[in-house]
């Protein structure tokens, strides 16, 4: 699970980045926020790799079946 998981958010970190390079010139302000969601992924994934409940906001308990649902509030940059 840990690796499939770290790979899906490495990818669309890199897909988030490349998003941002593309639009730089011509949407700065949407290639910013394309490079921050970029940014976002690239350090949960750095999460995922130690563990998956790291990705799990606080304010809730970690659950593995919500988890591998996507019905879970993940961390904020803030809180990663």
């Amino acid at each position: 699970m840990k690796e499939e998981y770290f790979n899906l958010l490495v990818e669309n970190a890199i897909d988030f980045l490349e998003r941002s390079i593309e639009e730089f010139e011509k949407h700065p302000k949407y290639s910013v926020i394309h490079f921050y969601a970029a940014i976002e992924l690239f350090v949960k994934a750095r999460l995922m790799a130690e563990h998956w409940t790291l990705i799990v906001t606080r304010k809730e308990e970690p659950d593995v079946a919500k988890f591998e649902a996507g019905d879970f509030i993940s961390v904020s940059l803030k809180e990663a």
